[in-house]
């Protein structure tokens, strides 16, 4: 399975416009994750797994610029491993756009990177996109080019171009629908997408099928939130990834959001891993976030944060 080449050259933002000048979006998390795993009986551990991410959007007249920052860094005891066996990412991604009345063209800078001291792996992805897009009503359609670069220690660089097309529509009572493709060479991502954002919470859903000839990998995730009491919100999600091979991935988690103060919360979850070769587990996950203003839910999305997200790094370790 091809998943960095897949994953990096896909992961852009976009943005669209809005009147007034300064932070329109702006949010951040940190998520701190220990737990316990089975593989055939081997009992083994993670623990020091950190998350963080910071997005923001900033108007300025006709310009929009928008930005995000995710890592991840896990420490394992497995599999007759070394404690200080690590995996770490880094998803960092810089642009912005012009308007024209309707009218909008930008571009974006992006990088990632994959560290995991278990597998020998050290990879990294740089994307260059370009696009126009064009909104009226809710409806915004757009297309662009992309180039990415992906390196791997031991191989030899892979240079890559290829085209993107996206379209959603705001229907203007909580409800956000989308699609997005990207081609290149050898591989092929489509996503769908739909956001609901209703009076005691919000629903979020993600559909990513990608080819990469010899093969063929689906996710999927589904996370939300609901008030129950005042200030206390019941929280949780699925995410999963499958191929034809029969390797697929699930991780479950549920838990309560206390908000304590203006777009400040405090997440407490339990989560189930589940996977191949008789991989299982559980853990335990407690994260404050942060967030002003109504997130973007139109135009084309950042594919890297259906992963960076979640736990399914946990995964790919063994």
């Amino acid at each position: 399975m091809r998943l960095i080449p897949t994953l990096g050259s896909l992961l852009l933002i976009s943005a669209t416009g809005a009147a007034a000048d300064g932070f329109t979006s702006l949010n951040a998390k940190v998520r701190f994750n220990t737990g316990e795993v089975d593989r055939n009986g081997t009992v083994a551990s993670f623990d020091n797994d950190v998350q963080t991410s910071a997005h923001g959007v900033y108007e300025l007249g006709e310009w929009t610029i928008f930005g995000g920052l995710e890592t991840q860094r896990s420490a394992f005891t497995a599999n007759g491993g070394d404690p200080d066996d690590k995996y770490k990412n880094v998803y960092f991604d810089l642009g912005g756009e012009r308007s024209f009345g309707a009218f909008s063209f930008g571009g974006q800078l992006a990088h990632i990177s994959f560290e995991n001291d278990f597998l020998g792996v050290n990879s990294s992805v740089d994307v260059v996109s370009a696009y126009g897009q064009y909104e009226v009503n809710g409806l915004v359609a757009g297309a662009g080019l992309l180039y990415s670069n992906t390196s791997d220690a031991g191989v030899a660089d892979i240079d890559e171009t290829g085209v993107l097309a996206f379209i959603s529509n705001d229907f203007g009572n909580g409800l956000t629908l989308g699609a997005q493709a990207t081609v290149q060479s050898d591989f092929e991502l489509l996503e769908l997408y739909a956001n609901y954002i209703f009076k005691k919470g919000d629903v979020s859903f993600s559909l990513i099928n990608t080819d990469t000839g010899p093969s063929t990998v689906q996710f999927f995730s589904i996370d939300g939130r609901y008030q129950i009491y005042k200030q206390f919100n019941l929280i949780g999600g699925i995410l999963n990834s499958d191929d034809p091979t029969g390797d697929s991935t699930t991780e479950l988690s549920t838990g309560v959001e206390y908000v304590f103060g203006d777009g400040a919360a405090a997440r407490l979850e339990y989560v189930e891993y589940g996977a191949f070769n008789g991989f299982s587990g559980n853990g335990i996950s407690f994260g404050l976030t942060y967030e002003i203003g109504k997130k973007r839910k139109s135009g084309y999305q950042p594919i890297g944060k259906t992963f960076a997200d979640k736990n399914s790094a946990v995964f790919f370790t063994f």
